[in-house]
């Protein structure tokens, strides 16, 4: 049997989205790696993209009503409203993908990568439509 001897991290990942099928708008990308079992190593991964709502229009992907409204509900529309002033300055929807693709890359050839999130009904699976 093989045994991976590559050292282990544990992401916390999450997304922020304009929908729930899979072709929904990304507007946020965020990931931390976290200590889980004493040998992990001593690094510090910490992304928070943020993506262009044009940008993500323009790749095709798509905004729900019904996420929409749910983002306004009073408790969620100061988030959203953050996030969209922050559209601003955020990355083209294409390359900030880029740039996460890119570093996930790297650490899974580098590291066991053990990615923790919603699941893939929805974070990974919205990740991975837009990543093709």
């Amino acid at each position: 049997m093989h045994t991976d001897s590559r050292p282990r991290i544990d992401l916390m990942l999450d997304i922020e989205t304009l929908g729930t099928d899979s072709n929904a708008i990304i507007l946020q990308i965020a990931y931390k790696n976290f200590i889980l079992y004493r040998n992990a190593p001593d690094i510090d991964v910490e992304t928070n993209i943020h993506l262009t709502a044009l940008g993500n229009i323009l790749l095709g992907r798509t905004a729900s009503y019904d996420t929409i409204q749910w983002w306004n509900k009073p408790d969620r529309a100061a988030a959203l409203h953050d996030i969209i002033e922050i559209d601003r300055n955020a990355h083209d929807a294409q390359d900030g993908l880029l740039m996460v693709y890119d570093e996930l890359t790297n650490l899974c050839k580098n590291y066991q990568t053990y990615i923790w999130c919603r699941g893939y009904d929805f974070d990974l699976r919205i990740l991975d439509s837009a990543m093709r």
